[in-house]
């Protein structure tokens, strides 16, 4: 971290850097490699989150990413129900409803 703040020029850049190295020491498994997705996922080890925020300990966190959606899943423990559900909005309109609800 000491490196980032040595070539960065603000705090904002040094912020956005810190953060790039967190996300990347916290992934665990990713598709980002395969050559045929429709997003792209990361499976996140959940210990970069503040013990004194997030009293109850994660087993599994999952971040999904594609064209037109963003999805997350988080795991208390190894079988979990429930999953990702992403609804697909046809319009801004549309959208903006989906957001309120």
């Amino acid at each position: 971290m000491a490196e980032i703040q040595k070539h960065t020029h603000t705090a904002d850049h040094a912020l956005v850097m810190s953060s790039i190295m967190i996300f990347n020491k916290a992934v665990l498994k990713t598709n980002f490699y395969q050559p045929t997705k429709v997003a792209v996922s990361f499976r996140l080890n959940p210990n970069f989150l503040s013990k004194w925020e997030y009293p109850v300990g994660l087993y599994g966190m999952f971040l999904i990413i594609g064209n037109e959606f963003r999805g997350f899943h988080l795991r208390f423990r190894d079988v979990a129900r429930g999953g990702i559900r992403i609804v697909k909005s046809r319009s801004k309109e549309a959208y903006a409803l989906n957001a309120r609800t």
